[in-house]
């Protein structure tokens, strides 16, 4: 996967034929890390509807409910399917794990900054908001380089509000 997304995409393919003729069929079957390897590959090649049908196959190996939802919502943005990306990232924000593992963690700010981006398309400033607040209450003190997106949301923030004082009640 991570070669497919830094565009090696005939190494992550050599890597992805060399996994099917030396892991055996059994291993592969509960292997939810295959499903990641095949949608990043997919996605590289530009096939969206497939990739999303790979990282639903997350689910359907390991019944994670936040497993692969963040990166579906990324797809389905791409796909201009506003609201099952919302409802994907939402699905994401909303599911509590006692055993959630960092690099999970890592994409709730994204996710956050993601919905701010989604409700604001669809008209619904107060979820934009709100999705956008606490992105910045995630990423308040983050590194010099990451604090331009900090930035705009408090832009996007204050557009926001000034927009909804604006409107007709």
């Amino acid at each position: 996967m991570l070669k497919a997304m830094m565009g090696e995409l005939d190494e992550a393919k050599a890597l992805w034929s060399e996994y099917e003729k030396l892991v055996p069929e059994g291993v592969r079957r509960a292997d939810v890390g295959r499903w990641y390897a095949l949608a990043g590959i997919q996605e590289a090649e530009g096939d969206l509807p497939a990739a999303l049908e790979s990282l639903r196959n997350v689910y359907r190996v390991d019944h994670c409910g936040v497993c692969s939802a963040y990166e579906q919502g990324r797809l389905l943005e791409r796909m201009d399917s506003v609201d099952a990306a919302i409802e994907a990232f939402e699905r994401f924000e909303n599911t509590t794990m006692a055993a959630t593992v960092n690099f999970i963690l890592e994409y709730h700010p994204l996710a956050q900054f993601r919905l701010g981006e989604l409700y604001s398309t669809k008209g619904e400033n107060e979820a934009a908001i709100r999705a956008y607040t606490k992105f910045v209450e995630m990423w308040r003190e983050a590194d010099a380089d990451l604090q331009p997106q900090v930035q705009y949301a408090r832009d996007r923030i204050d557009a926001l509000l000034t927009a909804s004082v604006r409107e007709p009640e």
